[in-house]
């Protein structure tokens, strides 16, 4: 049974006036797609001022068709899972919104696993399909074995944010983002000029902040 919280956001959901719920939905799911770009823009900045190299933002670049191949991966199970629990959540059949939600969760996993365990073996073919020279390559690389453990959660962490949109809650699904966000502009610095660990710095960062979101 809902509770009473539960059960207001739903009505409120069914009778608000479309403007408002606009409004209030739309800025949130902004905010999130901007926050996750920002990601690569830290990394690239952080990387680019840290390692006295040129070919190490091309290799960061180099990584991010792959990195947006991941979260489309994501999106896909994700965006399904959030129409199917909106449908269910208006007919406020909420037992059978858990369950889909579940079942979905489980299927990105094994996705996320899935695709983790191929890009690990076949990582430079799929590099220097997408540009990587043999002067940027060990960067990109390096980048990708580090942070392929984060890409998983970061399927959970914006795909079933739509969900959480869907569900009533698009204020928390906004903070969660900038709270990883702001996580990842703190480590990456101290893991790079701090502790002088590398590239493997920002990407060991980023997969901490992808954590803690998740």
């Amino acid at each position: 049974m809902a509770s009473a919280n539960e059960s207001k956001r739903l009505d409120e959901l069914e009778t608000a006036p479309v403007g408002r719920l606009l409004l209030r939905y739309s800025v949130p799911a902004v905010c999130g797609t901007v926050v996750n770009a920002v990601y690569n823009i830290i990394d690239s900045m952080v990387i680019g001022h840290a390692i006295d190299d040129p070919n190490v933002v091309t290799g960061i670049a180099v990584t991010f068709p792959v990195m947006n191949i991941v979260v489309a991966l994501g999106t896909l199970v994700g965006a399904g899972a959030a129409a199917r629990v909106s449908i269910l959540l208006g007919r406020h059949d909420l037992r059978t919104a858990e369950i889909v939600l579940g079942n979905c969760v489980q299927l990105t996993l094994i996705i996320g696993l899935t695709y983790a365990l191929l890009f690990a073996c076949f990582m430079d073919p799929l590099l220097r399909l997408f540009g990587a020279s043999d002067n940027s390559l060990p960067y990109a690389s390096e980048f990708m074995y580090w942070i392929l453990p984060g890409l998983v959660l970061q399927n959970i962490t914006y795909s079933y944010n739509n969900v959480m949109r869907a569900s009533g809650y698009p204020g928390k699904a906004m903070y969660t983002n900038l709270i990883g966000a702001a996580i990842n502009c703190v480590l990456a610095p101290l893991f790079l000029f701090g502790f002088g660990w590398g590239i493997r710095g920002a990407a060991i960062a980023t997969d901490i902040a992808m954590t803690v979101t998740a």
